[in-house]
């Protein structure tokens, strides 16, 4: 489950400004497989739900990396501004 918070200039403002929003998932396990990397594109969130990413869980699963991307609109200038967060890896 994912539930953004989006903060403008240290106010708060509604993720339905997060557009193309994609996750991408990486997982590793204890066993010598490869590293399974999967993206999600194309998410919409929403201020009061969160956004459910379903996926396999190996076995064996030793930890999973996270990260996002989005496009922000900024209606003053009428742009779109790229956005990506920091790489969050939780370990098993």
């Amino acid at each position: 489950m994912i539930r953004p918070g989006l903060m403008i200039n240290g106010r708060k403002a509604s993720v339905s400004l997060l557009k193309n929003a994609k996750v991408k998932l990486r997982i590793k396990d204890y066993v010598d497989s490869p590293e399974v990397s999967r993206t999600y594109d194309n998410l919409t969130f929403q201020d009061d739900k969160e956004t459910i990413v379903s996926f396999q869980v190996p076995p064996n699963l030793s930890s999973i990396t996270l990260t996002m991307e989005a496009g922000v609109m900024n209606n003053t200038c009428n742009s779109m501004n790229n956005w990506s967060s920091p790489e969050r890896t939780f370990l098993i």
